[in-house]
């Protein structure tokens, strides 16, 4: 792969506003850091308890009070410093936003939506505050204006391809057991039952699978067991996917944008069975690589998993990396 002889982010000054999800907030500090920039990272949201959770959901005035004051801390805490970029993944008020402005004027504000844009509500209102906005999702930048820029692997999934792992599974998944997802694992494992699979369906606890069990029959298909209640290291995620020949990515119904697994196959060189029609307008797509399968009815041929990987142009492999992100991103 492509490497950097100096990083455009080198000696530069960042906030990093990254709201926590499975360690990438840290994998991007540490990328920035690794590639010369000085980096201060700060959840991107504050953090409410279980009971202002459910109050949130009733009245949203009280998390914006928490929020704003959240922000106000970050902005106090670092207020003589001079930043070069203030970058955020979540969808942040416009007072907030201003204040970010006012005390650091220099600072190019960087908004990176790695959620669709239905899923955070009102933040299109917030794009003509930002020096820059981003999407993972190809319709959203098209109907929204703004930069379309895939998500990234990490040098986890790199540096395991180039170990060549044995594979030992037909087909992995790892992720959340949300929406539709059970449903079509059960339709694939009922219909290719001589395949090898790993499955890790994750739920936030076990009394979520006896909620589920009252409102959706196809929990009732499955015991307790099958889930699991505790979310897996980027490491073990990154392990088991390399042991499998192919990678099953069901995305959200609502959501267009290729998620952060569909990117972490590239990295790992392993094809892909998705849900994702939009995937066949990506420069990187080969249906050698990628089949795409119906959520009612999915089909699934073994020849397509039993045929070797072709790889993609370097340059791509480069551009997906999480280096080619930043270059893109902190411009």
């Amino acid at each position: 792969m492509e490497t950097l002889k100096k990083s455009s982010v080198s000696g530069k000054k960042i906030l990093l506003l990254y709201a926590r999800f499975f360690g990438y907030d840290i994998i991007v500090k540490n990328k920035l850091e690794e590639l010369g920039a000085v980096v201060d990272l700060y959840d991107a949201r504050a953090n409410i308890n279980t009971v202002e959770k459910a109050i949130k959901k009733v009245d949203p005035r009280l998390y914006y009070r928490k929020q704003r004051k959240f922000h106000k801390n970050i902005i106090e805490k670092n207020k003589n410093k001079k930043y070069d970029y203030i970058f955020s993944n979540e969808n942040i008020t416009k007072e907030s936003l201003l204040d970010y402005k006012r005390v650091f004027p220099n600072a190019k504000l960087v908004l990176y939506l790695d959620d669709s844009v239905n899923n955070m509500k009102g933040v299109n209102d917030s794009f003509k505050f930002y020096d820059r906005v981003l999407t993972f999702d190809r319709k959203d930048a098209q109907d929204f204006k703004v930069m379309f820029r895939p998500l990234f692997y990490c040098d986890t999934f790199r540096e395991l391809n180039e170990k060549n792992v044995k594979e030992i599974y037909d087909i992995c998944f790892i992720g959340t057991c949300h929406s539709d997802r059970l449903a079509i694992i059960n339709k694939i494992m009922g219909k290719y039952s001589n395949l090898n699979y790993y499955f890790y369906c994750y739920l936030q606890g076990w009394f979520m699978y006896y909620y589920y069990r009252f409102s959706n029959p196809e929990y009732k298909k499955r015991d307790k067991d099958f889930f699991a209640y505790n979310q897996m290291s980027m490491a073990s995620v990154a392990e088991k996917m390399a042991e499998a020949r192919a990678i099953l990515d069901i995305q959200h119904p609502k959501q267009t944008g290729l998620t952060m697994r569909t990117i972490e196959t590239l990295g790992l060189e392993k094809k892909i069975i998705t849900t994702n029609d939009d995937i066949k307008n990506y420069d990187f797509y080969n249906p050698n690589n990628v089949l795409v399968i119906d959520r009612d009815d999915p089909v699934i041929k073994e020849s397509f998993i039993n045929s070797p990987y072709q790889p993609i142009d370097i340059h791509l492999y480069y551009k997906y990396s999480i280096e080619g992100w930043i270059e893109d991103v902190f411009v």
